[in-house]
């Protein structure tokens, strides 16, 4: 898939220049054709079901400004929506996609219909329960479901957030968008698709002892962190070229303190998206009782786990952070007694750690090939009769570095470095970042470590391609 490669960056710079070469009243038609084209070359079909599926919804949308048959309009825009999602993806040859071979054939699949469907029907829900004073035009709401950056992977637009951007006045930010796409190449060249390698190899088979499932069980979560969030910054820096701010999807999501806090940082646009349309409406049908809680933060993670895909490993994995979020909310009382005790610094530093090792163990179920595999890797995690290697340099170390020459240590320990290097530095690269300053300092870094250290075999392949 075109994206982030040598492809899109030449393909970008020349849809910028043209950008910046047309009317401001015709801009928006130009993002519109360009978005389109983009998603056209990079699956015609995709193109079809989009402009199928999103012109359908802007006809419900548009049935529903009007004084009759405002629910019948809703309900079917529901309806085609729903429709497209669980047909045009789940009937789109599921098996033909891997995590670990990264082969998928995208002519086959939707491309972007999990997010444009979920945006299609944020915008008919809030125009049935807050009917706006502006009629959305067709072209912006075209443009809202197709924008090229998110079209793939996200992240998710709310439409009062972006369409208010389509003013032709919006300014172009270069230094920021440049530099944020770099950022997130680095993430996806020399940190994920590092890990990917190592990732892969120890994910062959279920190894025995439960140290090394735990520890690759880690490995996967920081790959997947790397490649989503290197995604996202591509994507957020593609759309600033252009003068559009998008949601930021993560905001340090492994510093957490709490399964609750993690998901507050974790994929924001989606689970902000989830607890504003299904955990908020659930839990005050229930009228906030703690059954009610409990039973709308199961129904929101299972539909989250639907959502990623009906395999049976995606719906344990989300159902496992349910359970960790019911856990929480009902131990609050006696959460907040042992911080009394211990301290705010000890308790927070606790919770990190157990945070950071539920969250990669339940990784283990989106992982894993098969919850018979998952299970038997939790199994060995937690078993106390294996769980240390009886030989460390052997055991352990040239399993996880795929070897045992020097060759293969090297590449664990370079990939090791950087990967906790760009994890403590990431909040302060992000505050640089942000400013209209070039950061040359920082630019050529960038471009030093993916020149030396950048893994290029699978740059426009990312994982939540799948969903």
């Amino acid at each position: 898939m075109p994206f982030g490669n040598l492809t899109y960056l030449v393909g970008l710079i020349v849809a910028l220049l043209i950008y910046s070469a047309v009317g401001t009243v015709f801009r928006t038609l130009y993002l519109l054709l360009l978005s389109l084209g983009f998603l056209g070359y990079i699956s015609p079909e995709s193109l079809v079901i989009l402009l199928l599926v999103s012109s359908l919804s802007y006809a419900c949308y548009s049935g529903m400004r009007g004084q009759t048959n405002r629910s019948l309009w809703f309900f079917l825009g529901v309806a085609i929506n729903l429709t497209g999602l669980f047909f045009f993806r789940e009937f789109s040859i599921r098996e033909s996609w891997s995590i670990s071979s990264y082969s998928v054939e995208y002519a086959l699949i939707a491309v972007g219909i999990s997010f444009y469907s979920l945006q299609n029907l944020g915008v008919l829900i809030k125009e049935k329960l807050q009917p706006s004073a502006m009629t959305i035009p067709f072209t912006d709401f075209m443009l809202f479901s197709a924008f090229f950056p998110k079209i793939i992977s996200g992240p998710l637009l709310r439409h009062e957030n972006f369409l208010p951007q389509l003013s032709p006045d919006r300014n172009i930010d270069w230094v920021p968008g440049i530099q944020r796409i770099l950022f997130g190449i680095v993430k996806k060249t020399v940190i994920a698709d590092r890990l990917a390698y190592l990732v892969n190899h120890n994910f062959e088979t279920v190894d025995p002892t439960g140290w090394n499932n735990l520890i690759v069980a880690h490995l996967f979560a920081l790959q997947l962190y790397f490649d989503f969030s290197g995604y996202t910054d591509i994507a957020l820096g593609s759309a600033r070229l252009f003068g559009f701010k998008l949601t930021e999807n993560f905001n340090f999501p492994l510093r957490a303190t709490s399964i609750t806090e993690f998901w507050r940082r974790w994929h924001i646009s989606l689970t902000s998206w989830l607890r504003d349309f299904v955990y908020t409406p659930v839990a005050f049908g229930l009228r906030g009782s703690v059954l009610g809680i409990l039973l709308a933060i199961l129904i929101t993670f299972a539909l989250s786990g639907i959502w990623h895909g009906l395999a049976l490993t995606f719906i344990i994995y989300a159902c496992t952070h349910a359970a960790y979020l019911m856990g929480e909310f009902l131990l609050r009382d006696f959460r907040m007694k042992i911080k009394v005790v211990v301290g705010k610094s000890v308790f927070n530093l606790l919770g990190w750690f157990l945070t950071v090792n539920l969250v990669s163990i339940s990784f283990l179920f989106f992982r894993s090939t098969s919850c018979i595999d998952a299970l038997d890797r939790i199994g060995h995690v937690f078993s106390c009769s294996n769980f240390f290697p009886s030989n460390w340099k052997s055991g352990f170390i040239y399993k996880i570095a795929v070897g045992g020459d020097q060759q293969n240590i090297f590449n664990l320990s370079i990939t090791l470095a950087l990967t906790f290097t760009v994890l403590l530095a990431e909040k302060y690269v992000y505050r640089r970042l942000e400013s209209n300053k070039i950061r040359v300092g920082l630019m050529v870094l960038f471009m030093v470590s993916i020149g030396l250290f950048g893994v290029f075999t699978d740059l426009d392949k990312f994982i939540y391609g799948q969903f």
